[in-house]
């Protein structure tokens, strides 16, 4: 089996949703691809199927990036995605953010969560943020779904390549920690994952070898019932 890369980030910086991240993040993540001009699949089901997001102006975006990174962009189907149209055309796959209940619905019925496992296992490098994050994981923070009696934010099950849990825009959206903790007092989840806004997990063959983020003060932690533990973000 080849090296298994996934490189999640937290969130864009809080600010539009059709923004990509930020520029030091994406260099980071194109140091693990050899191609001297990468390809980069954007999966947006989760931002079609979000009422908030243009996803012409998401993909303009990312188009805009081209030429400082060297890479070249394309959105693709997942339909098409899902039947092999797009084997071996690309050096990563980037998952973008928006409803991941909705689109774990979608990806499901046309068996395009076996697709992205496929890749992952096939060597070809994972991005994501927001849903492309959380989705990776046993179960994540969403807003895609009611939370528990109290709780601004719900818990959904997810594709489980990772283990445990994961919480995205930690920095940027109250109650993020408290109300997955409130969830981890009822189901053993662990570990769990947190990540702010701009700050990137490095994971290889399923275990976090490091954060990094361009921010002053960026936020990662581990969370547990009732603790959370400080993971060590490195500059950029």
């Amino acid at each position: 089996m080849m090296e298994r890369i996934f490189m999640p980030v937290g969130g864009t910086g809080g600010g539009p949703s059709i923004e990509p991240f930020r520029i030091e993040l994406w260099q980071k993540i194109l140091t693990k691809t050899q191609n001297k001009k990468p390809k980069i699949a954007l999966l947006t089901t989760p931002s079609k199927l979000s009422d908030s997001i243009n996803t012409q102006e998401l993909l303009n975006n990312h188009k805009n990036l081209e030429s400082q990174l060297n890479c070249e962009f394309e959105e693709i189907d997942e339909t098409l995605f899902a039947n092999d149209y797009y084997d071996k055309k690309f050096d990563i796959l980037c998952i973008t953010c928006g409803n991941t209940q909705e689109a774990r619905n979608l990806w499901k019925s046309i068996n395009c969560e076996q697709k992205i496992k496929n890749w992952y296992n096939q060597g070809i490098i994972i991005t994501g943020y927001s849903a492309g994050f959380i989705v990776f994981f046993e179960w994540a923070s969403t807003d895609s779904i009611a939370g528990p009696e109290g709780a601004t934010f719900g818990a959904m099950p997810c594709m489980g390549i990772l283990q445990g849990g994961a919480i995205p825009h930690i920095d940027t959206q109250d109650n993020r920690i408290s109300d997955f903790q409130k969830v981890l007092l009822k189901q053993d989840i662990s570990p769990v994952l947190a990540l702010g806004e701009e700050t990137l997990a490095s994971f290889r063959n399923e275990t976090l070898t490091d954060v990094f983020s361009p921010l002053k003060m960026p936020q990662a932690f581990w969370v547990e019932k009732g603790n959370l533990i400080q993971i060590e973000v490195k500059p950029l």
